[in-house]
């Protein structure tokens, strides 16, 4: 949208007038690979322009699209910051670059990423301390088994220390508790022989 000043002179919103001095820069050329955009541009539409059948135009647009250039768009060139905004970056012609529109969406896709990953890396970090923070004020208030971090279910507790726990250390302590009541018993074992009675014998194992 531009804006018409009293006087007659029109007024440019920032983003456009940043893309005109880029391109006033470097005549939209990419700084990646170095292709001259605009002229890539013209050259595609002299190609379309020589068709002489439908074919001709679809195998000329179908090139294009396999090169990673829209058809349908009035430029092939994008303003790009070196520094994303998003990570810190100044919105300054300083910090602008022209880029063709293949390496313009590979270096989207790139700043997509490390902010997903960014983002997934302060989500598990904030839900780790949110983790500890529950399990000690759980513990404090009695609410959260100090083995899994889990709320208890039912009213359990250790021994030595009195604490409530949950259902997995529970069945646990239960199976320590009943090794060491009865640490292998012995078996008893009938043994028969050769003249015929029984007697029982007791083995270890």
């Amino acid at each position: 949208m531009t804006y018409r000043r009293p006087d007659g002179r029109v007024l440019l919103p920032t983003r456009i007038r940043r893309r005109a001095d880029v391109f006033a820069r470097d005549r939209g050329i990419c700084a990646a690979c170095g292709v001259d955009c605009p002229a890539l541009l013209d050259a595609f539409r002299e190609a379309l322009a020589a068709g002489s059948s439908y074919l001709d135009d679809r195998d000329v647009r179908a090139r294009a699209k396999a090169l990673g250039f829209d058809p349908e768009r009035s430029t092939w060139w994008e303003a790009d910051h070196i520094v994303p905004l998003a990570e810190g970056g100044e919105d300054r012609l300083t910090n602008l670059r022209s880029l063709c529109l293949p390496h313009h969406a590979e270096a989207t896709g790139d700043l997509r990423g490390r902010l997903a990953r960014q983002a997934r890396h302060d989500r598990d970090r904030a839900d780790t301390m949110q983790r500890a923070v529950r399990v000690t004020i759980g513990r404090l208030a009695g609410r959260w088994c100090p083995g899994t971090g889990k709320a208890t279910r039912r009213q359990r507790t250790f021994e030595q220390t009195q604490d409530r726990v949950c259902r997995v250390c529970w069945a646990v302590v239960k199976v320590d508790r009943a090794r060491r009541a009865r640490p292998h018993a012995p078996k008893v074992v009938d043994v028969s022989d050769t003249d015929g009675y029984t007697e029982s014998v007791g083995r270890e194992t």
